[in-house]
């Protein structure tokens, strides 16, 4: 049997959070009060209690942090500096690495976020500071494009205000190069990303891009041709770090720590050192987060003695991220993070029995897996991109047996690089060769007739996709139904 009584509380959260990051704080805390009412009401109703109510709860809690976190955005010297179009001076810490980009005439350009804690507006004799916390962003060329994740800097520039409901509030116009003030506290974690690009710079452009992509989430040195293959094939979630990646480093460290006859409660903190070690080497996207959490809360049931309950962390994990960051909720990367692992939790027991039929049960899985995460993101992939892909289940299947030894290679290579690059070469081997499979694969595919096919934007096309998706799985089920025995007299 699945649990599936945190599901509630975990769309309650995850709604209330992509509806209140848009509003304001008043309405947001006057949304938890209300939520909060309801509960309470609901409590007295023996039958809505348990599922209802903790519903609320969680939704309750959700718009309380929305509540407390908008008034740093929606007043202050910040919002003052950007109506007036004071000249300002930030100071904030990058989210991410910076994400560059190269015009068609050569021009780089760097799209970096950062979390300002301090401002400084206004002219020189008057100028304004302020401690405040707020995502603002930043293009910029140069300098910009060389930061590193979570560095601390400082430049200058005028606010401009975005829409709401972004995890960055502002955009900061004619930024001047970035000085540092603080490096990076991960300097090992850079280091050990380096050195995995060293490792395989003697292999062929295809490895050297898809390697440090697949095992640390790095594609800087991906070929644009190898990544619009992986685009046009539905394999460019090998290269965002994901929950598969933290499900791979997991399952072979409790395979060993099994080999080895470690204690339970020894293997878990076995895995969760490393986890959060390798958190930090692929930095923690929404993705790894999700990966992270729902791995973390696995663990703590491996601890106590409990059967798996998977779905029960994965809906614990969304909870517990949008309430630490509530604006995960509009975030693509996170939103097909969790619907490929509910869709695969849910939908592949029931689908696998069905399938095993008439195919066997290990073909059953191979092809499974893949096809019930890509049906149930496509219709979320709509929304970024309006076009199908045919060959996307087929590729996954065909690189499936080579994602382990790419991921597993790949990070100990990484590991090991700083101190015996001839060592992690060694290491890298088989990621390489498993990544130029990937990359054959890809390409391949890609080529091939209708392996792109143009479909209705937006939101109404992603609704048409689901309901298209829905009615193909009731067809082809009807087609495939095993025919009854005929009764014997």
């Amino acid at each position: 049997m699945i649990d599936v009584r945190l599901l509630g509380p975990a769309l309650g959260s995850w709604l209330a959070a992509f509806v209140l990051v848009s509003t304001t704080g008043g309405a947001a805390l006057g949304t938890a009060v209300l939520m909060v009412g309801l509960a309470a009401g609901t409590m007295r109703r023996r039958a809505l209690r348990d599922a209802l109510a903790l519903t609320l709860v969680a939704a309750a809690c959700t718009a309380a942090v929305v509540g407390v976190h908008l008034p740093a955005q929606e007043g202050g010297v910040v919002a003052g500096a950007a109506a007036r179009g004071d000249p300002v001076h930030v100071v904030g810490r990058l989210r991410a690495d910076p994400a560059v980009a190269t015009s068609p005439w050569g021009a780089a350009t760097a799209r970096v976020r950062l979390h300002v804690t301090e401002v400084t507006a206004g002219p020189f004799a008057s100028a304004v500071h302020q401690g405040v916390s707020v995502g603002v962003l930043v293009r910029g060329a140069g300098a910009w494009g060389d930061l590193t994740y979570a560095s601390v800097v400082r430049a200058s520039g005028t606010l401009v205000a975005l829409p709401a409901g972004g995890a960055e509030r502002y955009e900061l116009r004619g930024a001047s190069p970035p000085v540092v003030v603080e490096a990076s506290p991960y300097s090992l974690a850079d280091a050990m990303r380096a050195g995995l690009v060293a490792a395989v710079a003697d292999r062929s452009a295809a490895a050297r891009g898809l390697v440090p992509g697949v095992a640390v989430g790095d594609t800087s040195a991906l070929p644009d041709d190898v990544a619009d293959a992986m685009r046009a094939t539905g394999l460019t979630h090998l290269t965002a770090v994901s929950g598969a990646h933290v499900a791979i480093i997991a399952g072979v460290l409790l395979g060993v720590g099994a080999v080895l006859r470690l204690p339970r409660s020894a293997r878990a903190l076995l895995v969760a050192m490393v986890l959060a070690g390798f958190v930090l080497l692929v930095r923690p996207d929404p993705s790894v987060q999700r990966a992270a959490v729902m791995g973390g809360v696995a663990l703590l049931g491996l601890v106590l003695g409990r059967p798996a309950a998977s779905v029960a962390a994965l809906s614990t994990a969304v909870v517990v991220l949008v309430l630490l960051d509530p604006w995960l909720a509009r975030s693509y990367g996170f939103v097909l993070s969790v619907v490929a692992t509910g869709a695969i939790l849910l939908a592949t027991p029931p689908a696998v029995r069905w399938l095993a039929q008439v195919v066997p049960r290990a073909l059953a899985y191979a092809v499974v897996v893949p096809a019930v995460a890509q049906l149930a993101c496509a219709p979320v992939l709509i929304l970024l991109e309006p076009v199908l892909t045919p060959y996307a289940v087929l590729a996954n299947v065909l690189v499936a047996p080579a994602v382990v030894p790419a991921t597993i290679g790949g990070v100990l290579a990484a590991v090991v690089s700083p101190w015996c690059l001839p060592a992690a070469q060694v290491l890298a081997w088989p990621a390489a060769v498993a990544t130029e499979w990937m990359a054959s694969v890809a390409t391949t595919l890609a080529a091939a007739p209708g392996a792109q096919i143009a479909w209705v934007p937006g939101a109404g096309g992603a609704v048409l996709l689901a309901g298209a998706t829905l009615v193909g799985i009731a067809v082809v089920r009807w087609c495939v139904a095993p025919v009854p025995e005929a009764s014997g007299t």
